[in-house]
């Protein structure tokens, strides 16, 4: 699926999936300041509800790979088994602390277009990971 930022204007809706509360509240705030509308889940079973219920609204998630009940990399690829699209092309970026998870080519696999991964929380590189992927998007010329 292509990402225009027309479409990231029309519905700049991000599904934020993190399990530990401070976590969450930060990243929420950083896509606030970036003018995105956040939907919060705490775990893969409730972003798959979430995803279910808005599955034109939402054009990115930022998913925690390590959750309870159901992990990120469980969800992810239930996303992308679907037969619909959306949400079976919904972009992804992995966030993790865990330092197994800064492969590239093991995120891809996994079914995530990006992941942002850093030992300190990677919440702290939240914010340039939203700026970066928006400012990837085709037709964006900011």
């Amino acid at each position: 699926m292509d990402l225009t930022q027309k479409e990231l204007t029309l519905s700049n809706k991000i599904l934020v999936v993190e399990d530990d509360a401070l976590s969450q509240f930060v990243i929420v705030e950083m896509c606030k300041e970036l003018g995105f509308e956040c939907l919060t889940a705490d775990d893969g079973a409730e972003a798959l509800d979430l995803i279910a219920q808005n599955a034109t609204d939402i054009k990115l998630v930022l998913m925690d790979i390590h959750m309870p009940k159901v992990s990120g990399l469980d969800a992810t690829g239930a996303i992308r088994s679907t037969s619909e699209d959306p949400p079976k092309n919904l972009p992804v970026i992995a966030t993790t602390a865990d330092s197994n998870w800064h492969d590239l080519q093991r995120c891809h696999e996994h079914g995530f277009q990006f992941h942002d991964a850093s030992h300190e929380w990677a919440i702290l590189n939240q914010h340039k990971v939203v700026r970066n992927y928006n400012a990837s998007m085709p037709d964006n010329h900011a």
